[in-house]
């Protein structure tokens, strides 16, 4: 078959191997024997001058055709050492081909082998003995060059995963080879990122020796083209089944480490997120390191927490790491990572970290250095790791803790956006539950309400929607821990306060916080902080309980008396020191307005309303009527002292079912002159 083409050979096996009657003893040994065996022969070294005549749809079926016909001729285990052998014989001229869609399909060829070999699909009984023969006949260095080597493409090491697999199941490969294959990442970045997801896929099967290896390589040569898959990999091999060696595992670790902390310098954002990511689940494994390992990278991590650069990263990776760590049911989170640190308080030093911040963007605003956008992320992420350590630890926040945090962002914030961010961590605290998931004590908060929030120097002209809610919340839970306010529902099942849902036991000028309410109505440019501040105002003086019903009317006129007394204030300075002070009194009017409208609805506090006032005193008026035919009849009609004649014979007439003209109107029986529309 030497001066036959590809083509006719492939015809030859159509032909041969389809069914027939010919396939008796004599004919198979005289003719199909010998057939298979120059068929053979001529796969396994292919004459050069047919190997562009090659196609890969040709190929397969001429495959199957030969695996069919010898099935026929040869046992199971035969056939299948001969099938590999023909097949590598194939690969191998494939591979020598200066054309890239041959060198494609002997790696196609060569993974299928691979893959089948490893399933037993040749020997059908035994996986070993397909594997023994394959990797007596792969010629391992040869086809690595090729493959990894000078020749390489992205096409042909992008289908090599499960070639390597192989190399590496059978221990085929040496440290010599992988070096070739790892060399093949300075070859340009797309064959590096190709290159790396074939090793990452293939990590399971690295033995310790070629772990050492890869890790002594990032080591001597990590710089800024570290790529994600660089960290893929290396946390891969992280895995406690693959790394057998501790000094591997700790080169491995230390690089993802100092990525983080940025002694590889020039490494993308990206990266680093990446970075931070795998490093996390590494120390949050049980199995991947030792508790000396993790107690050392903690408590660097617990030092780095105070460092102007290394802070948002500290916090970041401790919350991280606590988030994912595994934890026995009923035990702080935090605690079980605290047992690794034996350098100090974490949210002692946070607290202090978070006051030298502070400072150091003082100074920054001061000289036009700061970055908005970093600030904004260097406080995120400290609020977030505060309100994680109130969630998951025992810490709890102290009267002195809330002080600090008051002067720093709402009296003296960097930007003004600060303080709307405090106010929403501070609202984001309050939905946990109970107060003492979160405050150290009720009495504590009070003390921080009343000698801190309520302070008549304190300027809300700017307060947002959410510190009106903070301080809504705060105001309620004070009273109701004083006794000022009742729940109006049992509290014995629930863990949360309804800020709502209260009357008020005491007088409302004694209630703590009552004149800041006042302050916050008159001062606050914000119309929906100044409508939440009058209903607040005007619950606690309306929501009254039993008790104090027979105070409803001098409450009242307290609250009128109050919002005048102010109105007047107000007046008199305006016309004295010619300030404007119009929208105060604007708003001043609008709260007696209100408490007006609530009396004029319900008609209590002991305050006649004032359509009662305008209409008299209620009276009784007995009507006696007759019509033609009929006996006299009497029905009663409610009125009221101020009401004219006219609007009595509209309603007497609206009665009777009669137009007002038709009635005429006596008094026992005496005739009146209702030409004037006089009252009652």
């Amino acid at each position: 078959l030497r001066n036959v083409s590809v083509e006719e050979v492939f015809d030859y096996l159509n032909f041969m191997a389809a069914p027939g009657d010919l396939y008796h003893k004599k004919y198979v040994n005289h003719s199909i024997v010998p057939f298979i065996n120059s068929v053979l022969k001529y796969l396994s070294d292919i004459p050069e001058k047919y190997l562009g005549s090659i196609r890969r749809e040709n190929l397969e079926n001429a495959l199957v055709q030969l695996d069919l016909l010898m099935r026929r001729v040869y046992t199971v285990k035969t056939k299948g050492e001969k099938f590999i052998t023909v097949k590598v014989g194939i690969i191998i001229s494939l591979l020598k081909s200066e054309l890239l869609e041959h060198r494609i399909q002997a790696i196609r060829l060569l993974a299928s082998t691979c893959r089948t070999a490893k399933q037993g699909y040749y020997s059908s009984t035994s996986t070993a003995n397909d594997k023994t023969v394959l990797k007596s006949l792969l010629k391992v260095p040869m086809l690595i060059e090729e493959i990894f080597g000078k020749r390489s493409h992205i096409e042909l090491i992008h289908r090599s995963t499960e070639i390597l697999n192989f190399f590496l199941l059978s221990e085929t490969i040496d440290k010599e080879q992988f070096n070739t294959i790892w060399e093949c990442c300075e070859h340009d970045e797309q064959s590096k990122i190709e290159i790396l997801k074939v090793i990452s896929d293939a990590s399971r099967l690295l033995h310790s020796e070629l772990v050492g290896f890869i890790a002594e390589k990032y080591a001597a040569k990590a710089k800024k083209t570290l790529k994600d898959q660089d960290i893929e990999l290396l946390y891969k091999l992280s895995n406690e089944e693959v790394s057998t060696k501790k000094e591997s595992m700790d080169k491995i670790v230390d690089i993802i480490w100092k990525v983080l902390i940025g002694e590889i310098h020039g490494v993308s954002a990206h990266v680093k997120k990446k970075g931070v990511d795998r490093f996390c689940a590494i120390m949050a494994s049980p199995t991947k390191l030792s508790s000396e390992v993790k107690e050392r990278y903690l408590t660097q991590l617990y030092t780095m927490i105070g460092d102007e650069h290394l802070t948002k990263l500290a916090l970041e990776l401790l919350r991280l790491i606590m988030t994912r760590m595994p934890t026995p049911l009923y035990t702080k989170k935090v605690s079980v990572i605290l047992k690794y640190l034996k350098a100090g308080n974490v949210t002692e030093n946070f607290l202090k970290d978070l006051s030298k911040y502070h400072a150091i963007a003082k100074k920054k605003l001061e000289a036009k250095t700061l970055n908005q956008a970093e600030h904004k992320e260097e406080l995120n992420t400290r609020w977030e790791f505060l309100i994680f350590l109130l969630k998951f630890s025992s810490y709890r926040l102290g009267g002195k803790d809330l002080n600090n945090l008051w002067k720093l962002f709402v009296v003296n914030p960097v930007l003004p956006n600060d303080q709307v961010v405090f106010y929403k961590v501070f609202n984001e605290m309050i939905p946990w539950g109970r107060l003492d998931e979160w405050v150290e004590s009720v009495n504590s908060l009070c003390d921080f309400f009343s000698l801190t929030i309520c302070k008549e120097s304190n300027d809300f002209h700017d307060l947002s929607q959410e510190g009106m809610e903070a301080i809504e919340y705060m105001l309620v839970v004070c009273n109701k821990y004083l006794r000022h306010l009742e729940d109006t529902r049992k509290q014995m099942y629930s863990d949360t306060i309804d800020v709502q849902d209260f009357v008020v036991k005491t007088v409302p000028s004694q209630i703590e916080g009552v004149n800041l309410l006042w302050k916050i109505v008159i001062e606050a440019k914000n119309e929906a902080v100044t409508l939440r501040a009058m209903e607040l105002l005007n619950k606690l003086y309306t929501k009254l309980a039993a008790s104090l019903e027979d105070a409803m009317g001098e409450i009242s006129r307290e609250f009128v008396k109050t919002a005048i007394e102010k109105l007047r204030e107000f007046s008199e300075k305006m016309i004295k020191d010619k300030v404007n002070k119009s929208k105060e009194i604007v708003i001043l009017l609008h709260v007696i307005e209100e408490m007006l409208d609530e009396s004029e609805r319900k008609g209590n506090y002991c305050i006649t309303p004032f359509y009662a006032m305008f209409k008299g005193t209620p009276v009784k008026l007995v009507v006696q009527y007759s019509e033609r035919g009929k006996p006299d009849s009497t029905f009663n009609l409610q009125l009221h002292s101020r009401v004219t004649f006219g609007q009595m014979k509209a309603l007497i007439g609206l009665k009777l079912k009669r137009f007002p003209e038709k009635v005429d109107l006596a008094v026992n029986v005496v005739e009146i002159d209702f030409s004037s529309d006089d009252c009652l």
